[in-house]
């Protein structure tokens, strides 16, 4: 992996965090009044569209560098990292499908699970994404 494609993939998975945990604050303790009550905080559009904008940016990053990063090591036989990066992939998989499915789940409690599902996983994987570059 290049230094500007780790650069990127460190840029992206920041604001995918960042803004993926914004959005569940402002869900969650955002709300403002308005002239007929509760209603959901107006920057939370805004925080929704960085996330959808920046999340397929992750993954197709992430995906860039299986061909020359994943694919190279998998067949030299090399050990190191073998199981942070499989955590990472496993990770990357729950992350797409949680992430999919909150855009269509329509119960409340079972899109609440799912989120935070999501926020776990993601948290988790900026944790293990950065652990794995530093091993």
């Amino acid at each position: 992996m290049t230094k500007n494609n780790k650069n990127f993939l460190n840029i992206s998975l920041c604001l995918a965090a960042f803004s993926g945990i914004l959005i569940f604050a402002l869900k969650k303790w955002g709300h403002v009044e308005g002239a007929f009550g509760r209603e959901a905080n107006p920057f939370l559009v805004y925080t929704k569209a960085a996330h959808y904008f920046v999340t397929p940016i992750l993954v197709f990053l992430i995906g860039t560098i299986t061909h020359g990063h994943i694919k190279k090591y998998y067949e030299s036989g090399m050990k190191k990292n073998r199981r942070t990066g499989l955590s990472n992939i496993i990770t990357i998989i729950i992350l797409v499908i949680t992430g999919q499915s909150l855009l269509i789940i329509g119960s409340k409690d079972v899109k609440y699970f799912v989120e935070i599902i999501h926020l776990g996983t993601g948290s988790f994987f900026v944790f293990m994404a950065f652990y794995h570059q530093k091993k």
